[in-house]
């Protein structure tokens, strides 16, 4: 069995002494924004929240350092920054904050770290927070297991074959609505039968693909809506949806397969994984 790989092992941080780990599971009182596709968006977004902590002081001083993680789908985060208080007020009624409008009562300056520079965007941990508390004191980077080390930025990373295709919801927004040029090449030109899996209580959907677009047209409904027209999936919140859904391929064909073809290899699926009995299928 691999030895696990520790955050830490990756950044060499000697002294912890002025390091928080912030997570950051949502956008404020956007319970149902994206953090991924906020970052992506604007990459110093996140920024604002990691400083942010309602209407308390978040403790930090000159001189803490924050090592930011948002959140993808359950207990995955993304590495984005490490930054650093330079300055700390207490902001009076009436005042304006001096980086960003979204600290209620108190307001930081700060640094970007560079040290770090070349793993934000770049490393996917695996952490289960069975607190509330959001803001954790360092000792938690024991527990921080490094499960990707990425190429490239989440958002540019290469197609990995179809038989590898393993994505979550997050992700595939992601690359659906940035256009990912391979990914969009790939998905477009096949028609294919695709499985989605809940991750939450491991039920499966089988779905087709033959339409307009092939499996990218398919796959991009459900960035739109989540569910697609599936009656089973119309019946979850697109929150769930969202936070508990990943995508991958059982078989693909191309452009000249007939699409009764396409149909029966989806009956074989359903049959074979048994999704109409314990899954989301329907018919």
């Amino acid at each position: 069995m691999a030895e696990e790989v520790y955050l830490n092992d990756l950044l060499q941080i000697k002294d912890l002494n002025n390091y928080y780990v912030r997570f950051v599971k949502g956008w404020g009182k956007e319970v149902s924004s994206n953090p991924l596709d906020r970052y992506y968006r604007r990459p110093d977004d996140p920024i604002i929240h990691y400083l942010w902590k309602g209407e308390k002081n978040t403790g930090f001083k000159i001189g803490t350092k924050i090592i930011g993680l948002i959140r993808l789908t359950n207990d995955s985060w993304l590495f984005t920054h490490v930054i650093e208080i330079t300055d700390v007020k207490l902001r009076s009624k009436g005042e304006k904050p001096l980086q960003n409008a979204e600290q209620p009562n108190f307001w930081y300056e700060y640094k970007i770290v560079k040290d770090f520079e070349k793993f934000y965007g770049r490393v996917i941990i695996n952490f289960h927070n069975t607190v509330q508390n959001l803001i954790r004191k360092p000792d938690i980077l024991k527990k921080l297991v490094v499960t990707e080390l990425l190429s490239v930025q989440l958002a540019d990373r290469d197609f990995p074959g179809y038989s590898n295709v393993n994505i979550t919801w997050s992700e595939l927004e992601l690359i659906i609505n940035r256009e990912n040029r391979e990914w969009m090449t790939a998905l477009k030109n096949q028609k294919g039968v695709y499985l989605i899996t809940d991750s939450c209580n491991g039920k499966q959907y089988v779905g087709s693909a033959y339409g307009l677009n092939m499996i990218w047209g398919r796959w991009s409904n459900y960035v739109n809506n989540g569910h697609g027209g599936n009656v089973e999936l119309m019946k979850l919140t697109f929150d769930y949806i969202k936070e508990n859904f990943q995508y991958s391929i059982l078989e693909i064909a191309d452009s000249k397969a007939s699409d009764e073809y396409i149909i029966n290899r989806e009956k074989w699926w359903k049959k074979v994984l048994l999704s109409k009995k314990f899954g989301y299928n329907s018919n």
